[in-house]
This record gives structure tokens, C-alpha cells and sequence, in this order.
């Protein structure tokens, strides 16, 4: 990373999360933003020494498409003291505040201009507003302690492969078998991707069974073009009830204003 990029800390469950998450913050921050100079320096080949998506501080991390990220499951190795952590209720808002204790303890936030924990929400109501309950009050903290470092959570329901699901176009799946779906499941998955389960491979309604159906015989890479080419607009649209559409707001009303003020003090 040259010393002109702006800084991503990523801590995701998955490569699904990490790859999925870091494509819509890099296209709201290019498609999106209003200013000129901030989406131009967002544009290939620019993006990739305008950016760098890394793990936290200590952390050699995962490799994926767009640079490397730290595994949630990890963090208690990387960090030990994140074992103490007590949060009310207890359930995936755990994981949450283990990841937000993680970039603070282990300095990140004191070098990154954004932190991005990318989770799946699975299919638990109750535990997905405790989720965002914890990410709210402690990023309220967090970013009053660390002003200088944004903080986002990219929230996939029921986990990533919807957010893939949602940005597939009628060209890139099998016809026969989303025909063959649409019977199964009562709806259309690319229409409906936020009505499909996070469960086990044999339910007919996961997410991840789904989406190897659809792509059957297409390699990772191809699949996951997907969400780098389908219009930013049709894929936050399609994908709101799965969590696109927060992730994208989130990046225009926090992220990009603080890009604009910390590139123009460089």
C-alpha cells in the first residue's frame, strides 16, 4: 500500500463477505459521490492506489479479489482479550463487539480511513436487531474516540450469497433452473433474493444452494463479476431487503464526506 492510499480495514466472515462488501463501498464511493475529484480518483486504474483493503493491525490476514481482510474467527487468536467480551443478550452481537474492540485494541483505527465488518445476519430477527443495537451504540463511541476512521457494517440477510443472488441478470443464470426455482420456492430468488434462508445445504430455500444452482458450472470469478457489472441502482434496488441498500447509504452519508475532507487535507 503506497503511502497515498486511503486505508479499509476489513473483518468479514467469509471471502463472500469480504468480496461483496469492499465492491459496493468502491462503486458507492465512485458512482455516488457528487464531487468530481473524489469519484475520478475512484475509477480504474486510479482505485487501486487510491485504496487499500486490508486486515486489522498484526494480522497477515485472508486473500481475496481486492486486497486481504481478517476473518471474524480469528480475532480471538489475533487478539486474546476480546475472550472477556459481554454483550446483553448475548447471540451474533457478540461477534460485533469483539470486532469493534479488535480495530481499537489493536490500533487500526488510528491508521485506517475506514473500518468495514462485513456478517451475515442468517435468519434470526431478534438477534439481527441486537446485531445492529450493539454496531449502533458502539460505533456512536467508537467514531467520537477515533474520529478519523469511519465505521461501517455490511450486514447480509440472510448472508452473502444473497447479495450475489440480487445483482445476477436473466443472462448469467441457468434458465431451466430458476425456472425449475421458481416453482420450488413460490417466488422468483433474483426478484426475491431477501426471502431465501441462511440453513443447510439440503433446505431448498438457502441462500448458498440457490446461488449454486443458478451459476451451476460458472467459475467463482465469473460469478462474481456480477456485482462489479449490474447497474449500482438496479442492485441496491433488488438487493435492499438484503442489506445492499443500507451498506450504499451508509457509505454516502458517512464515508464519502469524510473522504472528501481527509483527501483534501493530504
Amino acid at each position: 500500500m503506497s503511502e497515498s492510499a486511503h486505508r479499509f480495514a476489513l473483518i468479514a466472515e467469509d471471502s463472500a463477505n469480504a468480496h461483496t462488501s469492499s465492491t459496493l463501498v468502491d462503486r458507492a464511493i465512485g458512482e455516488d459521490c457528487s464531487v468530481e475529484w473524489l469519484r475520478q480518483l475512484w475509477e480504474e486504474p486510479s482505485r487501486t492506489t487510491t485504496r487499500a483493503w486490508t486486515p486489522i493491525d498484526g494480522d497477515t490476514g485472508e486473500r481475496f479479489e481486492h486486497g486481504s481482510y481478517s476473518k471474524l474467527t480469528n480475532l480471538p487468536k489475533l487478539v486474546p482479550r476480546v475472550h472477556a467480551l459481554r454483550v446483553a443478550g448475548g447471540g451474533k452481537a457478540v461477534e460485533i463487539a469483539k470486532a469493534i474492540a479488535a480495530i481499537e485494541w489493536t490500533s487500526t483505527c488510528d491508521h485506517a480511513a475506514a473500518a468495514v465488518i462485513a456478517y451475515d445476519a442468517d435468519d434470526d430477527p431478534k438477534d439481527e436487531l441486537r446485531i445492529c443495537q450493539e454496531f449502533e451504540s458502539r460505533r456512536a463511541r467508537f467514531e467520537e474516540a477515533h474520529p478519523g476512521c469511519v465505521l461501517l457494517l455490511a450486514l447480509a440477510r440472510p448472508e452473502a450469497e444473497a447479495w450475489y443472488i440480487a445483482a445476477l441478470a436473466l443472462g448469467q443464470v441457468d434458465g431451466e433452473e430458476l425456472a425449475a426455482l421458481r416453482r420450488e420456492l413460490g417466488f422468483d430468488p433474483l426478484q426475491h433474493p431477501e426471502r431465501l434462508r441462511s440453513t443447510s445445504d439440503d433446505s431448498p430455500r438457502d441462500a448458498k444452494r440457490v446461488c449454486r444452482r443458478l451459476v451451476a458450472g460458472r467459475a467463482r470469478g465469473e460469478v462474481g463479476e456480477c456485482v462489479a457489472s449490474i447497474p449500482l441502482g438496479e442492485w441496491t434496488t433488488r438487493g435492499a431487503g438484503c442489506g445492499v441498500e443500507a451498506l450504499e447509504r451508509a457509505v454516502i452519508d458517512r464515508l464519502i464526506p469524510a473522504l472528501q475532507g481527509r483527501t483534501r487535507s493530504r
